[in-house]
């Protein structure tokens, strides 16, 4: 309180000098006696009245004058927009020490919403510390616009009783599309990648009202297992050719995309030819050798210059992994493909497995993209041939 006190003081002794600030005109005391800049008068002016309809008319003669009134007790300032209350409860912030907090460890898992989005169910260990009182907040900001997404304070039991310092153990699920930042990564020429992170801030507060914020940035996880990990995602990059549709899965802005495939005139990475990749017209019969995927290209653009860096665009079937299969490219020249050229994907002649000579509607996984240029640039797709 004395804290509180010592700034109401400062702020009314400085509000004598609102509309003075640029004048060269002397500064006075009520008593017209000369007030040396930095010495305080015996008889500062201050102002009081018994209650709100007490206060004298708000303008050029009062403007910037601090009154207290007394019933009920509060402080009144005038501004050019009229009177307006003095709201005491921000002093306290004012005086206040923050808390604080260190992240001691963080991990997350890849969580498939089924519902075309995907999230992240993020543990975190945490220290807090108030030297001042107690912590009696704590939430998370997904988006970062300043508010409280996540609100942890009831099942973490904060309060009074809390222990100083705190040892806090949360969880919480963030939705990937909400919480994603990227960066632009070059290092895998000719091709490009975007490095992208989950981003979020965790906001700590005290009992005094003082909020303490903490950004908390994560790479994308990758994991072995595809049950629990964002496929098309390599150690937290992801490439333009959109493996396992992961840059829609994410909601990838255009503009990223633009840059990542190379179709922003202004972007330094080659522009990635395009393709579709369909069942094949064939119908699947008991035989082997049956035309099971084609995948066509539908636009070309830079395929000949990434070509000439090592890069090969024959696709196969990675899944069944069993499926014995073979390729045939469909145009005049494979070293030189062009829009409408296509490699076909065939059951080998004599496999007798069923995974490798279905006769019925059955799901394969192509592989495609930049064969050659390791795991970040392949990229899946599935596919029901029939």
């Amino acid at each position: 309180m004395r804290k509180i006190a010592m700034i109401l003081c400062l702020f009314m002794m400085t509000a004598g000098f609102s509309g003075c600030i640029g004048n060269d005109a002397e500064i006075s005391t009520g008593g017209g006696d000369p007030i040396v800049p930095g010495e305080l008068p015996d008889d500062w002016p201050t102002y009081s009245v018994p209650s709100v309809n007490d206060l004298p008319t708000c303008d050029s003669t009062t403007l910037g004058r601090l009154y207290y009134v007394e019933s009920p007790p509060q402080f009144q300032v005038c501004k050019s927009s009229g009177w307006a209350l003095l709201d005491l409860s921000q002093l306290s912030v004012l005086a206040n020490s923050f808390p604080s907090m260190t992240l001691m460890s963080s991990y997350s898992d890849s969580v498939n919403d089924n519902d075309g989005t995907w999230s992240s169910n993020v543990e975190l260990e945490i220290i807090a510390f108030d030297v001042d009182g107690h912590i009696s907040s704590l939430g998370v900001d997904l988006d970062l616009d300043g508010t409280v997404d996540v609100d942890l304070s009831s099942t973490l039991g904060l309060g009074t009783s809390t222990a100083n310092p705190a040892h806090l153990s949360v969880t919480f699920s963030m939705p990937y599309e909400q919480s994603l930042f990227v960066t632009k990564e070059v290092a895998y020429s000719p091709l490009c990648l975007l490095r992208v992170y989950n981003v979020y801030a965790l906001m700590l507060g005290d009992d005094d009202g003082g909020i303490t914020t903490e950004l908390v940035t994560k790479q994308l996880g990758i994991s072995s297992n595809p049950n629990d990990v964002l496929l098309g995602s390599y150690f937290g990059m992801v490439s333009g050719f959109n493996s396992y549709g992961v840059l829609d899965t994410l909601q990838m802005s255009a503009v990223d995309r633009a840059w990542l495939d190379g179709s922003d005139p202004s972007s330094t990475c080659p522009h990635l030819p395009e393709f579709s990749i369909t069942d094949h017209v064939d119908s699947l019969t008991s035989s082997t050798g049956d035309n099971l995927v084609r995948i066509e290209i539908t636009a070309a653009n830079d395929i000949a210059s990434i070509m000439s860096s090592g890069v090969s665009f024959s696709p196969h079937i990675s899944e069944p992994a069993s499926c014995s299969s073979s390729v045939t490219f469909d145009g005049a020249d494979e070293n030189n493909p062009q829009i409408g050229d296509a490699w076909i994907i065939s059951e080998h002649t004599g496999v007798s497995s069923p995974e490798c000579a279905p006769s019925s509607p059955s799901t394969v996984v192509v592989q495609y993209g930049g064969i050659g240029m390791g795991y970040y640039f392949m990229a899946y797709q599935e596919v029901v041939v029939n």
